[in-house]
């Protein structure tokens, strides 16, 4: 109901497309994603997601940076995601793999 009425805020998050310049090291993590990749016919899909009211992203994004490194098409859109917006989302994207990073048990 308060989304409805308020609409949703989401604080600036998010991850770039381009891996980074600290790549090494996963020379083999590469290999195996692309070797999967070739297998699957498209790059290894990844959703990383944040559901719930929990704003700690940190985890997440680290988490999302590391799998783009390692040669994986990663989609993450940042916090207080819907379930249901992070099952359309992985339809969507057609997503191999789905990453949940909920942190909000004592909130």
């Amino acid at each position: 109901e308060m989304r409805r009425v308020h609409g949703t805020y989401r604080g600036p998050t998010g991850v770039s497309g381009s891996p980074s310049n600290k790549t090494e090291g996963l020379e083999d993590l590469r290999e195996a994603v692309n070797a999967v990749s070739d297998q699957l016919g498209r790059r290894l899909k990844f959703v990383v997601g944040k559901p719930g009211l929990d704003g700690h992203s940190n985890g997440a994004e680290q988490i999302a940076f590391r799998a783009r490194d390692c040669g994986m098409d990663i989609t993450y859109d940042g916090i207080r995601m819907t379930p249901e917006e992070l099952v359309a989302q992985a339809q969507d994207d057609g997503a191999h793999v789905v990453g949940l990073s909920i942190l909000s048990g004592s909130h």
